[in-house]
């Protein structure tokens, strides 16, 4: 398969990922499309993308099982994706999603205190992320997370 195509179905499959997170009442079914869909998107960038695109397909992963529920598992995609992070040296922006992926899968299992703990590291990094709309990303989707706890 060409690079490309890998590109397309990666961004597809991500988005399609994306609109199911959004779901509200999602059934079963949409909620193994949903696991599907993101680890479709991950295998696809892995073909076709860049550091930034592998650390931010793992946090779509952990994100996709922290909805299911799936903690463990949830832990171990946010895990990845800060280790690309730190291999690559990726910017403020991706580590704070990926400490947010991490408060997401603490949270789904049951353990408030350190998802409150790591939400904090995560909005302090937020306060330095450069880019005006990037650093309003972020916080967006930390407040939402800090609206759960």
């Amino acid at each position: 398969m060409a690079e490309h195509d890998h590109r397309r179905l990666a961004v597809d499959t991500f988005n399609e990922t994306w609109d199911l997170i959004e779901t509200a009442d999602r059934t079963e079914a949409q909620d193994l499309d949903m696991l599907t869909a993101a680890l479709a998107s991950r295998y696809h960038w892995r073909h076709a993308g860049e550091p930034r695109n592998h650390a931010m397909s793992d946090w779509q992963v952990s994100r996709t099982l922290a909805v299911m529920g799936e903690s463990d598992l949830a832990r171990a995609f946010a895990a990845s994706s800060m280790e690309i992070c730190i291999e690559h040296d990726l910017d403020a922006f991706m580590v704070v999603f990926a400490e947010e992926a991490l408060a997401r899968a603490l949270l789904a299992g049951g353990d408030k205190r350190a998802a409150r703990d790591v939400l904090e590291r995560a909005t302090a990094l937020a306060a330095t992320i450069d880019d005006a709309e990037d650093r309003k990303v972020a916080e967006a989707d930390l407040d939402e997370l800090r609206a759960k706890l």
